[in-house]
């Protein structure tokens, strides 16, 4: 069974946070820290959107984004 592309997103979100992560806890100042910021802010809007756009709202989805958060 193949996932669906909001899936993705949220999986995407979920490497992003950990290389946020990374980035932060060096405890110096990264110029990319807040361009991932917002790239994260807005797959966590379109992966829901894209969900509910597609009617595929799921346990997983649910599950994927409340990690991701």
């Amino acid at each position: 069974m193949a996932m669906a592309p909001q899936h993705w997103l949220s999986l995407a979100r979920l490497v992003l946070g950990a290389v946020l992560w990374a980035i932060l806890s060096r405890g110096d100042s990264s110029p990319l820290a807040l361009p991932l910021v917002l790239l994260a802010c807005a797959l966590d809007f379109s992966d829901g959107r894209l969900a509910r756009a597609r009617g595929s709202e799921s346990a997983l989805g649910r599950a994927l984004d409340n990690v991701c958060d």
